[in-house]
């Protein structure tokens, strides 16, 4: 898996990538904060899915969900993998949303926050490619 850095080309869709995430949101702010609950509910509307519908298929309760969607409550990254299946989306893309997430709780500065996914761009081409 190879994350798209600022300015680099991608055949993804720019929407599940660090450099959309970073470049074109406005994390400066707390609008940031809540773009993987805001993912999460996008998806699931997307689906016509109501939230208890998903707690059903995820074998969790609606309060879970909400809380989520709310950004009352963290996700684990093996969560993160049953909300894909469920959701039918590309696990990476949800996993970019965490990870951006875990770059603003380290309160980086812009600049810095893109570097950072520059250097993982990188490590991660010399561990898949090597």
């Amino acid at each position: 898996m190879v994350l798209s850095g600022h300015g680099g080309g991608s055949s993804r869709d720019s929407s599940c990538t660090f450099e959309y995430i970073f470049y074109f949101c406005p994390f400066r702010t707390s609008h940031f904060l809540v773009m993987i609950g805001a993912k999460v509910k996008e998806l699931r509307k997307a689906k016509g899915l109501y939230q208890r519908q998903l707690a059903v298929a995820l074998d969790t309760d609606t309060a879970f969900i909400c809380k989520i969607e709310n950004e009352e409550k963290r996700i684990s990254t093996e969560y993160l993998l049953k909300l894909s299946k469920v959701l039918d989306v590309d696990h990476a893309v949800l996993l970019s949303y965490w990870l951006a997430d875990k770059l603003t709780d380290a309160k980086l500065d812009e600049g810095t926050a893109l570097r950072t996914v520059n250097e993982l761009n990188g490590v991660l081409d010399k561990l898949y490619n090597k």
